[in-house]
């Protein structure tokens, strides 16, 4: 039982330092500048410009504590030794095959429920080549039971399988099963090698939708390259 309120009251006072601390770094930076500019004018006395100065100041940390305590998702590049734990093999066989995935990190503490990545658009140039149905990317492992409806936890990274290259040259998306069964079909999509672009979203139980452009250069198998280019809610 001592351990446990020594425990709580270490917490509450690293709380405390912590919200204190961002307090007094919010007076002493930017916000004391237009104060200091009223100092040099004299339009109000030095009391009540600190008052004044200590008040907005803690308007803003309150706010800025609530914009960091409010679940929502990040979906970035991956890494480059991230790319290279995404290469495995194909079901039971020893075929090798790369899967291209974004990185998607839960900002703020806590965690979210039910969280679905959905292909949104795939576009050539000017040319739309699909968009439409609601298709669900699966989160890796792509033969999980939650792959469909991950938890999101904060500070723990989850990957979006988006893209799909075997050694023989196929193409495949991120769906359950990998098998695509829309129109018009992957082949006619993807035609040709070169640069595509790729609308993706990721939404959960509790936070708004995250929306995000990809770049896929289809190159070769194990040269290919998928990276976010613009991202928004």
């Amino acid at each position: 039982m001592r351990k446990y309120f020594r425990h709580r009251r270490g917490l509450v006072t690293r709380c405390f330092l912590f919200v204190f601390g961002d307090w007094w770094s919010g007076m002493s930076g930017g916000l004391s500048i237009p104060f200091a500019a009223l100092a040099v004018f004299n339009v109000f006395s030095a009391r009540k410009e600190f008052v004044f100065l200590a008040f907005v100041a803690l308007f803003v940390t309150i706010g800025r504590l609530t914009y960091k305590s409010v679940p929502r998702f990040r979906i970035s590049t991956c890494s480059e030794n991230e790319r290279k734990s995404a290469k495995n093999y194909w079901g039971d066989s020893h075929s090798p095959v790369i899967f291209y995935q974004v990185r998607v990190d839960l900002l703020g503490k806590g965690l979210i429920q039910n969280c679905c990545a959905r292909l949104l658009e795939i576009q050539r140039g000017k040319d739309v080549r699909w968009e439409g149905q609601a298709v669900e990317l699966t989160f890796s492992p792509g033969e999980a039971s939650d792959a469909l409806s991950k938890q999101l936890n904060d500070d723990v990274p989850e990957y979006v399988d988006v893209v799909i290259l075997p050694r023989d040259d196929s193409i495949y998306l991120g769906l359950k099963g990998r098998q695509w069964t829309y129109q018009p079909t992957l082949q006619e999509i993807f035609r040709e090698r070169g640069e595509y672009f790729i609308t993706i979203a990721v939404r959960g139980s509790s936070s708004a939708t995250e929306k995000a452009l990809l770049r896929f250069v289809w190159d070769k198998w194990d040269t290919s390259l998928l990276e976010v280019v613009t991202k928004g809610t």
